[in-house]
């Protein structure tokens, strides 16, 4: 709220009476309240919408996949053996995922992860996702689901696939 004073009072005249002066600092206050008001109700709103979203199975929820980066890591020797023990034991990485209405990923948390140092990596390419925008009873969802993917050592990267078998967009599925 201060921050919102002294921008206003930078524009009151200098010569003001008392009346003129206690007038305008009501103005301010009011203002910056009204501003306060309308934040606290958009985070609200934001975190509702949060809050009740739909939840969706992961093979569905992939399919609604718009766009997406790729999930190939660069890796050191010692995480690529690794994910080659966890493909092997066929060990995944497990996110959950929320969307918002407009389909952006606003949450992705890890839940289970053989790769622990490659959470960070994968959670900020997971973000730079888009979905489909969903609809329920013709009204835009929040939609929560988790991802599973399996790792694999190829070539010295690290390569995060689909459980599914889903083609990669773009790609054409090999027989």
């Amino acid at each position: 709220m201060s921050e919102a004073c002294d921008v206003m009072l930078r524009f009151i005249p200098a010569r003001l009476t008392l009346v003129d002066y206690v007038l305008s600092l009501a103005l301010v206050a009011a203002t910056a309240s009204v501003y306060a008001v309308l934040a606290q109700r958009a985070r609200a709103r934001n975190v509702d919408e949060l809050s009740h979203s739909v939840r969706m199975a992961e093979r569905r929820f992939r399919h609604t996949l718009a766009s997406r980066t790729t999930l190939h890591f660069a890796a050191s020797a010692a995480v690529s053996a690794r994910a080659g023990v966890a493909a092997r034991d066929r060990k995944p990485i497990v996110l959950s995922v929320v969307t918002n209405r407009d389909g952006a990923v606003v949450r992705a948390d890890v839940i289970d992860s053989p790769l622990p140092e490659l959470s960070p990596a994968v959670i900020s390419r997971i973000r730079q996702w888009r979905f489909a925008v969903l609809r329920d009873r013709g009204s835009t969802v929040a939609v929560s689901s988790k991802l599973t993917f399996y790792p694999a050592a190829v070539d010295g990267t690290v390569v995060l696939q689909d459980p599914f078998g889903l083609p990669t967009l773009g790609a054409t599925r090999h027989q």
